[in-house]
């Protein structure tokens, strides 16, 4: 209807904090809904300057993570808001329709167990630090090969980082391991792990941006129905819950 499309064009969905003033002042009578997936915090979990000066002047806000709901309107002005999950189109990235079979014999693993971490990285551009936790993957890898020995096998599918390879490499990971190089979100050799994988891992930091997201990769394991072993945060907490959805 005309009332039903007056409506729609006195409404403007910003993906940008940078967009939102601009979009007020230039924009006569328009309500600015800004939805908020980058939500960019400092190390004392406080929202920088021109993110902070966005959510107090938009209209509304939708957040993809419950967690960073409850700390951003609990230190800040923000009129209305709501919560969105991320989720998956599963039309385009279904590992369960995928052959998990395939993926084993390409790379020789037909009875290993395999233990895999698909993601980015992370890292301060000044001090080199982990933002993503990525750094413990080493550490819990060779644990794991203490206690399985020849049966597991390790899969991890993103960018090549020297830190990471060399402390693989030192406590004697490299041997079990395959390094994905980062490819297509739904390309065959993702499915192809995610159907594959016996357990997918999911590492996090106290970098209050990563501590609090919900994070796209979990919804992505949760889509494979694999084991997934996440680090214990505000934000995949408001995911994944114990005896409900996870264990």
């Amino acid at each position: 209807s005309s009332a039903a499309s007056d409506v729609y064009k006195r409404q403007a969905i910003i993906l940008n904090p940078v967009g939102v003033q601009e979009v007020k002042l230039f924009s006569n009578g328009v309500k600015v809904i800004l939805d908020y997936m980058d939500v960019i915090l400092d190390d004392y979990g406080r929202l920088i300057k021109y993110h902070e000066d966005a959510v107090k002047h938009a209209d509304g806000v939708i957040f993809w993570s419950k967690a960073l709901m409850c700390h951003v309107t609990s230190k800040y002005k923000v009129g209305s808001y709501t919560y969105i999950p991320y989720g998956i189109p599963l039309k385009e990235f279904n590992p369960r329709d995928f052959d998990s079979n395939w993926f084993r014999e390409l790379y020789g693993l037909k009875n290993k167990f395999i233990v895999a971490y698909s993601g980015g990285i992370w890292r301060d551009k000044v001090t080199g630090r982990d933002l993503h936790g990525i750094d413990k993957l080493p550490i819990v890898f060779a644990k794991i090969l203490e206690k399985l020995g020849d049966d597991v096998a390790f899969v991890v599918n993103c960018p090549y980082d020297r830190k990471l390879f060399s402390n693989f490499k030192r406590l004697g990971v490299m041997s079990r391991m395959i390094w994905i190089k980062p490819v297509k979100f739904n390309d065959p050799l993702r499915l192809g792990l995610y159907a594959s994988s016996d357990v997918l891992t999911l590492t996090s930091s106290k970098f209050p941006a990563v501590y609090y997201a919900e994070r796209m990769k979990t919804f992505e394991y949760m889509a494979a129905c694999k084991a997934i072993v996440a680090e214990r945060t505000p934000g995949i907490c408001g995911v994944l819950r114990h005896e409900d959805n996870a264990y």
